[in-house]
This record gives structure tokens, sequence and C-alpha cells, in this order.
């Protein structure tokens, strides 16, 4: 045999007749997003305490946090949803002197925003424990990837946000 006609065969038999190596990764993919779902307060409670300690930097995320501080008004109360440690808030405040506040699942999260002099809460959402229409703008740029109905958040997002906000 030669190998174009084994990787075509091969191929047809794995992904196609959808065998019993395919049915055990499928399962093991599976158990493996059960047993180790990253969406978790423990979870990100150890991510956040170690990253106080040795920031990854590309936590920073300076073009697409520079693009979104530039449409962000001076003077705006913000509110970020999944905050983590704060990166965006701290910006925003320095850079646009923004009432800042965040929301994360993350108890050591809110604590590294406390010591920075930002307030927030942990939660886990949907849904946001905060008061409807309170924010000139609601931001979420690491969050929706990890939620299992983004659009359930996005609706809180809505519902806290002041007419006219973004």
């Amino acid at each position: 045999m030669n190998i174009p006609n084994t990787k075509k065969w091969l191929k047809e038999f794995v992904f196609e007749q959808k065998c019993l190596p395919w049915r055990v990764y499928l399962k093991y993919c599976t158990l493996r997003n059960r047993l180790f779902n990253i969406n978790t307060q423990r979870y990100w409670n150890k991510i956040w305490a170690k990253e106080q300690i040795n920031l990854n930097p590309y936590r920073f995320y300076p073009p697409a946090f520079t693009e979104i501080i530039k449409i962000i008004p001076y003077e705006s109360k913000v509110a970020d949803i999944g905050c983590g440690i704060g990166i965006l808030l701290e910006r925003l405040r320095k850079e646009r002197a923004c009432q800042v506040f965040g929301v994360d699942i993350s108890q050591e999260a809110i604590l590294a925003l406390k010591r920075k002099d930002i307030d927030g809460i942990v939660a886990k959402v949907p849904p946001i424990p905060l008061p409807t229409e309170s924010f000139d703008i609601v931001t979420a740029t690491e969050l929706l990837e990890h939620v299992n109905n983004p659009y359930s958040v996005i609706k809180e997002m809505i519902r806290i946000v002041k007419s006219g906000g973004y």
C-alpha cells in the first residue's frame, strides 16, 4: 500500500465510520471537560493567586485594550464582568478617569482589585448582581467563551447598562 491510499483509508475508517478509537477520544474529551472544568472559583482562585506574584504578560492585551480605551468616554462609570485582577479597569481609571467596578468568579481576583483601590464583587454570572441601569459602559473582554449561555450574560449586561450606554 502506498502512503496516500493509506491516509485516505485511515481517514475514512477513523472519521467517517466512527471507529472505536474515535469514540473513545470523544468520550475522553467529554470527561475531561467535566472533570477539568476551568470555569470554577477554585480554578480561577489558583490562577489569580499565582499571577499576583508573577503576572503573565499576555493578560495585558495591549492592542485590544488600547482600542477599547479609545472608544470609552472620559469619566464614564464602567463595569467589567469577568474582570480578573483588573488590568483593563486600572487602565480605564488612569487613562480615562473612569469610575470602575469589577465582577469576577474569583475571590483572589477581587482581593487584588481591592488592593488597587478598585471596587468589585465576587459572583458567578449570570445573573449579574448589580442594579438595573447603573453603568455607562459594561465590558466583558475575556468572559463569554467561559459561560454555558453567553446570551443570558449579554442580556444581563444590557440590563445593568444605562439607556444610551454601551
